[in-house]
């Protein structure tokens, strides 16, 4: 056991001692490898992100029905007497123009915009719940609501829900597509450098067999060195998303803030960044191990 832990202890000094014996050649690529993790790191955000929000989002989806501008209160009446008879509707709530250009003044970052209008260009509106949330369902209850007398449009939460979550299987599969492609970038950039690695200390690898030394004691460390870059690498790609994600959260809060809406970015839980990690180092052992086959 104890010639096994000094065996390791001599492979772990001499990949210090390599990989700090070059500290521009190492930082570069280094660099280049991180700033290949990135792109997906930065996509997967994006995506956990837009599910965050979209969580936010009521899980009921409405059907918002505009009422035509030279609606009177006795069209209104009409309209509300219909939605109170249709069995399929749940509830529903009448949000006046008045209210609704109050609520939009709160939700802007300039409010002094809608100063300038000439009068309220927004209709009375009746928010509807219905009892069945699917897409066809509510489709069904808003071609009945468009056929009413005073009914100027009909919209339907369902069909920006199924937008929604198209748009995010879509991210999904450009993300693991993008991630797959850079990881197999990576794998060249390890491959290469210890490729490398290997073609410089020839002597060295020659000397070590004449004394003795076995191909596994003579891999290992090109092993160690493939896994500290990627170390590395994963913790200065973890450090960059860290920054940028401080950097960027305040201009993002203002954004949402805009849209009347709370919420902060979500970073990179420990979890993440371990997987990261543990991704990178992988990556770079894989390397190593297929750059070393040959020696």
């Amino acid at each position: 056991m104890r010639a096994w832990l000094h065996s390791h202890a001599e492979s772990f000094a001499l990949t210090f001692r390599h990989f700090f014996s070059q500290p521009i050649a190492m930082s570069l690529s280094i660099a280049v490898i991180a700033i290949g993790l990135l792109f997906p790191v930065a996509g997967y955000l994006a995506l956990a992100n837009i599910k965050a929000m979209a969580g936010g989002v009521s899980t009921d989806p409405q059907i918002n029905v505009f009422l035509a501008r030279n609606a009177d209160a006795a069209i209104r009446a009409d309209v509300e007497r219909r939605l109170r008879a249709e069995p399929r509707i749940k509830r529903f709530v009448f949000v006046s123009k008045d209210d609704a250009l109050k609520d939009l003044s709160a939700r802007i970052a300039n409010p002094d915009l809608l100063a300038g209008l000439a009068g309220n260009p927004l209709p009375d509106a009746f928010l509807v719940t219905t009892f069945e949330s699917s897409e066809i369902a509510q489709a069904r209850v808003g071609e009945t609501i468009r056929g009413w007398p005073g009914i100027e449009a009909v919209d339907l939460d369902a069909v920006w829900s199924r937008r929604l979550r198209i748009l995010v299987r879509t991210g999904e599969k450009v993300v693991l597509g993008l991630g797959i492609a850079l990881g197999l970038a990576m794998l060249a950039i390890f491959f290469n450098t210890i490729r490398l690695q290997v073609l410089t200390r020839t002597e060295e690898i020659t000397v070590s067999r004449l004394f003795g030394a076995t191909s596994t004691q003579i891999r290992r460390p090109f092993l160690y060195f493939g896994a500290l870059q990627g170390l590395c690498a994963g913790l200065l790609a973890w450090g960059a998303i860290a920054a940028f994600i401080a950097v960027l959260e305040p201009m993002v809060g203002e954004v949402i803030q805009a849209y009347g809406r709370s919420g902060q970015v979500t970073g990179l839980s420990i979890a993440d960044g371990l997987s990261l990690i543990g991704f990178s180092m992988g990556v770079g052992l894989l390397g190593a191990s297929l750059a070393v086959r040959e020696s």
